[in-house]
């Protein structure tokens, strides 16, 4: 017990046991090429080379203008310790593939760090400070806390790149005869940084550092430039305008509730305990508000510390409610002295798992504590059975040791058993080769230590407790020992009536159960299917995708004024929230990018100027689901450009959306005819709403279709128009700022031109880099307007178009995808060859953690089969106890129906569990009717003995199982609120059809008749 409140003490802490997020990115930059051309010259080489890898599972890529960004997925059973070796070859079969790349490209580059989490999220915003200085002050902070133990990387969002402009117009440069190739290569060979060697001088060596690189924006100005086929000079400055200010158009921005700024996104260490990360990160906050001055402010966007803290403190009073309950039933249904020393168990068996627990790694969150409150009434069992026993044996008059011993020895071997078979229900939980079985197996580790370690002390400290405390009075132990008068009072009197009646006639019996279990099975169809359920937490997303190709300044403003409706119509400052008022407290918004992966399965957006993501935190959970449809609604009717996807974060693991449909296939037009219809459909499906493909509404392109006999005639090339239209609109990195330790691209870029946009393209000037001869573009080629997609996403090489929807709560996805599969199938079989779809979104996630706990139940099964032919050595009796399972499934059905639930993927792991709770009722009372045969007791005899002295131990464990889920059931997190009400209504029919059907069971089996008994 000491061991174990010490061990509890300095257990990491954390809001999940989190799984390994199996995907790495690939991402190689082509500026100027087409998506299609992204897509043959990079995309399909690299997928190519990475297809090679055997552990792949997916291969998912997107080819946008200009970038290459390819998912590379592995299998499954990957995790953490074994997939480092995986990236390694991944970047092996990346380099290999480098070699056959075109020019120009940039990259690729590997991510293999795609899934780390940054848990806490920090705003900075300053009043008076422009983005530089901001970006100083966070460099700084990041520097602090990097410093801090357990703190492995920190990002920045919203930082604005500087950059120094040369900003020339294209007729002044036309009037000097200088291109802006020339002016580019001046500006190379100006700003160096070289040795000039050594000399040797009176025995020393001094090293010759050369002067050249500017030391500032008046040095760039005052940069003599030479004018062709003259001797004359003009400053910069004369020729251009120097500036210096930020990258533009901008990648991204990050707004603090509605303030510009910037974010620093901080990643704990893996094993850390974030509570304590939490607390150091805030000293240190703290410790920089004080330091900075006035408008500098911090403000905490997202705090995963307080969550973990919530949730544990939340699931340790749901433990801490379970053992008061489990300890209070048991004083109370075994008396005093009993209920103590079953009691006793519950600390011992939670010390002795905290410290396995320890050594084997684990700490405390959600599932682990999940465990523990699963595991408190079933850990009773084999206490409760044990002192039964004991009691029993000194009412009949055995000695007090003797009594224990004999109680030990005979209980020993089934108890283990139970426990085992118990262990094997939740076994396919570590071994499903997934996510969720990564995430949820902890769950079935520690219940089995649980159960190992109240065996171990059932059959030791309890039978040495049993007898020291328990007593009979003095003169039932001188009595003659007389068992019919133990089971005499009025409780047993009519159960055993009521077992009578069930076992003169066992047909009668079966059948009703058989009709009771195939109604079940069709009531379990009425109820709801979810996957997994939203969180409770007050933070939601709302994701605004806009039209593609759209300029990111309009996204912001866009956002602004969202940000601005949401201040007027929901703001509540945290005295108001405090004093009960509800709404929205704070919010973050990341723009032109997903911002960081704040929660283990928040799967950030691409970097896309239409998108952005506003993160708000109202003030409860659920005043945030209350939220949600308000700001949808407001969303659409304001903006029919933007495409609002508003949600809860999710409980577990889960897909971007819950609705999903890949069609793939070789001919682009024919996946889009296939994908509008099957929007059509979706739209008419009641509760459906946000229905979009991944690829977006077609772009517009000007294509600068060149006259190869003009541009000859005028002494061009097809790369001084290229060169020329770069100048023009994007301009030319030439050469690097540098200022202290930072490093500051300068362009060169033509004024004037983009701002008066498609106009003004055809009159613009092109230069001729080698004679120095400008024409307008006008007269060497025409400018045709051309849409095409704005990406091509691919999986294992194949196009394919993904079809995303989300829900209302008028429907669920699994009622959506009833729905919609019927018509899809259909038209499937119309398709031509290569033409194909795949179901993605809860249905996929649904179908990959069913399937995976699926392939380990035969195994389970083969175990529990065994285990129990061990005990029993007998088919007919492991046959008996087999049939017990599928009761549990009547009581997990009217359950979820009369309590409003759904049936998930949580749901199913409670049927699992119920499996190895019945089996343990049915295997103690099986070896009861054994022992009493042993002992010379006729067949109806034993029947009914047995069941009436293992009557009470299994009422009290059931009873003590579900009074202990109870706060499972009633507590903050609804992930659970499926399995609770599963396994407390499964185990409670499953308990009183167990008492009543396996005696049945057993005497159909043997062939006992009970039809000449009158009494029992």
């Amino acid at each position: 017990a000491l061991a174990g409140v010490a061990t509890y003490m300095q257990m990491p802490r954390a809001e999940d046991p989190g799984f390994t997020v199996r995907t790495a990115v690939v991402v190689t930059h082509f500026p100027g090429a087409s998506a299609e051309r992204v897509e043959q010259l990079v995309t399909d080489k690299l997928e190519k080379r990475i297809q090679e890898m055997p552990e792949l599972k997916h291969v998912r890529s997107t080819s946008k203008t200009g970038i290459s960004i390819i998912e590379v997925e592995v299998e499954a059973k990957f995790r953490k310790e074994k997939i480092r070796p995986v990236w390694d070859k991944l970047r092996r079969k990346v380099t290999d593939a480098t070699a056959e790349l075109p020019d120009g490209v940039v990259g690729p580059f590997v991510n293999d760090e795609f899934g780390d989490v940054f848990g806490i999220v920090i705003g900075l915003t300053g009043d008076g400070y422009n983005y530089a200085e901001l970006k100083d002050i966070a460099d700084d902070v990041r520097d602090s806390l990097l410093e801090l133990p357990q703190t492995a990387k920190i990002q920045i969002f919203g930082s604005q790149e500087e950059r120094v402009f040369v900003e020339f117009r294209l007729e002044r440069l036309a009037e000097l005869g200088l291109s802006p190739g020339q002016l580019r290569q001046l500006m190379m060979t100006q700003n160096i940084v070289a040795s000039g060697g050594s000399v040797e001088l009176h025995g020393k060596r001094f090293v010759l550092e050369p002067s050249g690189n500017f030391e500032s924006v008046e040095d760039i100005e005052n940069t003599l430039v030479r004018l062709p086929e003259t001797k004359e000079t003009l400053r910069l400055g004369d020729i251009a305008t120097v500036s210096r200010g930020y990258v533009d158009p901008p990648t991204s921005f990050f707004h603090q509730s509605g303030t510009p700024g910037i974010s620093l996104a901080i990643s704990m260490k893996e094993g850390g305990n974030i509570l304590s990360h939490g607390d150091l990160v805030m000293e240190r906050i703290r410790l920089l508000e004080e330091y900075y001055p006035w408008g500098v402010q911090f403000e905490i966007v997202n705090f995963q510390p307080e969550d973990v803290s919530n949730t544990i403190k939340g699931f340790t009073s749901s433990l801490l409610q379970s053992v008061i309950v489990v300890l209070l039933s048991m004083l109370l249904f075994l008396g005093l002295r009993t209920g103590l020393v079953v009691a006793s168990l519950i600390p011992t068996a939670i010390a002795a798992t905290m410290v396995c627990m320890s050594l084997l790694g684990m700490g405390l969150d959600k599932v682990s504590l999940a465990a523990l409150v699963i595991a408190l009434g079933l850990l009773v069992d084999n206490a409760v059975v044990m002192s039964e026993a004991t009691l029993v044996r000194m009412e009949q008059g055995i000695a007090p040791v003797k009594a224990a011993i004999d109680s030990a020895t005979e209980l020993k071997a089934p108890l283990f058993i139970s426990s085992l078979t118990t262990i094997a229900a939740f076994m396919p939980l570590p071994l499903a080769a997934n996510d969720m079985g990564e995430f949820l197996g902890p769950l079935g580790i520690i219940l089995a230590i649980t159960l190992i370690a109240s065996w171990l002390l059932s059959i030791t400290a309890i039978p040495w407790l049993c007898s020291l405390f328990l007593k009979v009075k003095k003169s039932e132990a001188d009595a003659p020992v007389d068992e019919d008068a133990v089971y005499n009072s009025r409780f047993y009197r009519i159960y055993r009536g009521i077992l009578l009646r069930v076992l003169r006639f066992p047909v009668l019996t079966v059948t009703g159960v058989a009709l009771l279990f195939g109604s079940s099975l069709y009531t379990l169809g009425k109820v709801p299917k979810v996957y997994m359920s939203e969180s409770n937490l007050p933070s939601f997303t709302v994701e605004l995708a806009g039209v593609q190709g759209q300029d990111i300044l309009y996204t912001q403003k866009m956002t602004q004024e969202i940000e601005q409706w949401l201040e007027d119509t929901y703001l509540v400052t945290e005295e108001e929230a405090a004093e009960g008022k509800e709404g929205i407290i704070k919010w973050a918004s990341y723009i032109g990018n997903g911002g960081p992966r704040f929660y283990l399965s928040f799967q950030p957006e691409d970097p896309s100027p239409e998108y952005a993501i506003i993160i708000p935190t109202a003030t409860s959970g659920s005043e945030a689901k209350r939220l949600i449809p308000e700001i949808r609604n407001y969303i659409t009717a304001n903006y029919p450009d933007i495409n609002p996807i508003v949600k809860l974060r999710s409980s577990g693991g889960g897909a971007p959306a819950p609705l999903g449909y890949e069609i793939m296939g070789p001919d682009t037009e024919m996946i889009f005819s296939i994908v509008e219809e099957l929007k059509s459909k979706l739209g008419a499906i009641p509760g459906v709403v946000n229905i979009r493909d991944d690829w977006g509404e077609k772009n517009a392109k000007v294509i600068v279709d060149i006259d190869d006999n003009r541009l000859k005639r005028a002494g061009l090339t097809n790369q001084d128009v290229a060169t020329s239209l770069t100048a023009a609109f994007d301009g030319f990195e030439v050469t690097e700022y540098r200022e202290d330790d930072k490093v500051i691209p300068t362009l060169i870029r033509a004024k004037g031109i983009s701002e008066d946009g498609q106009r003004r393209v055809g009159a613009m000037t092109v230069f001729s880099e080698q004679s120095g001869i400008s024409v307008p573009l006008g007269q060497v080629a025409q400018l045709a307007a051309h849409y095409e997609p704005p990406l091509i996403r691919r999986k294992d090489k194949v196009r394919k178009v993904e079809v995303r929807a989300n829900i209302t709560e008028a429907i669920t996805a699994n009622a959506a995808n009833v729905q919609i599969m019927p018509w899809l199938e259909e038209e499937a079989k119309t398709w031509p060859p290569g033409f194909k779809f795949h179901v993605t979104g809860d249905a996929e996630s649904s179908a990959e953690s069913n399937g995976a706990i699926g392939e380990k139940l035969p195994a389970a099964g083969f175990l529990i089969i065994m285990l129990l032919v061990l005990q029993f050595n007998s088919i007919r009796q492991s046959a008996i106890v087999l049939l017990t399972i599928p009761l549990s499934i009547i009581g997990v059905a009217y359950g979820l129906l009369f309590t409003n639930s759904y049936f998930g993927f949580m749901a199913f792991l409670g049927v699992l569990s119920l499996a190895g709770v019945v089996i343990n009722n049915a295997i103690v009372l099986i070896d009861r009717i054994k022992i009493e045969l042993q002992e010379g007791a006729t067949p109806q005899d034993a029947i009914i003995q047995s069941a009436q002295k293992r009557l009470r131990p299994i009422l009290l464990t059931t009873g003590s199982t579900v009074l202990g889920l109870l706060p499972l059931w009633f507590g903050d997190d609804p992930m659970w609120v499926p399995m609770a009400i599963s396994l407390i209504f499964g185990l409670l029919f499953a308990t009183v059809l167990t008492l009543g059907f396996v005696p049945v069971l057993y005497a159909i089996f043997y062939r006992v008749s009970f039809k000449k008994l009158k009494t029992a």
